[in-house]
């Protein structure tokens, strides 16, 4: 019976502790976090214009040409949720700690594009670009004697793929199949960016807003 008792405590204990673990990360998340994301113009967020030049060959006939994409946007970084259940809280004399995943799971970006082939027309076209699910790690901490607390450590765990659609450029298609792969690279770096340089920020303002459990 002894036995039994400290067996179901246990589970007992780490079910009340994941769940006010989670139901912090949730508070944060569905509330203060969208509206500091929002007030930092994070949610849509601009992409800087850039352009790649390319060359392939047609047959046996060198082309050259140059791809310039602009009015960048960045839509769904505030389409967040929690993955999977919390780590923590942990306490000891000075620390309390709690490590939670993110999910986001709608993020895209669109681009205004211009393929240029030697001395032809410019023909316009727009690219979109749908990003898969992307994770992220993070310990939130504090001291007993404070009633907020603090984000330690953010990283990415997984980014996901970006999957990109165009307008037809018909026979300019060439031109774009032969930056596409760049573009995509480049486009991963700015949102990479952006994850681990500005929505921290948000992160860290939004979690001061909520009591972590167990402080105060």
């Amino acid at each position: 019976m002894l036995i039994f008792l400290l067996i179901a405590t246990n589970v007992l204990g780490r079910v009340y502790s994941d769940s006010i673990a989670d139901q912090f990360l949730d508070k944060v998340i569905y509330g203060p976090l969208e509206k500091e994301i929002k007030a930092m113009n994070l949610d849509p967020a601009s992409l800087p214009d850039f352009g790649i030049p390319f060359t392939y060959e047609f047959g046996f006939i060198p082309i050259s040409g140059r791809v310039d994409f602009t009015n960048g946007i960045f839509n769904g970084l505030s389409r967040i949720r929690r993955l999977a259940q919390c780590d923590g809280p942990s306490f000891d004399l000075d620390d309390i700690k709690i490590e939670c995943g993110l999910n986001f799971f709608g993020m895209d970006i669109v681009y205004d594009g211009k393929a240029t082939i030697e001395q032809l027309i410019p023909i316009p076209f727009q690219v979109t670009g749908y990003v898969n699910e992307t994770h992220t790690h993070s310990v939130i901490s504090g001291v007993p004697t404070s009633l907020k607390g603090n984000l330690r450590l953010f990283e990415i765990t997984k980014f996901g793929d970006i999957n990109l659609r165009l307008s037809n450029l018909g026979l300019f298609q060439s031109a774009y199949n032969a930056v596409e792969e760049r573009f995509r690279e480049r486009v991963r770096e700015e949102l990479v960016t952006i994850i681990m340089t500005m929505f921290p920020i948000a992160f860290k303002q939004a979690i001061m807003q909520v009591r972590l459990p167990g402080l105060g």
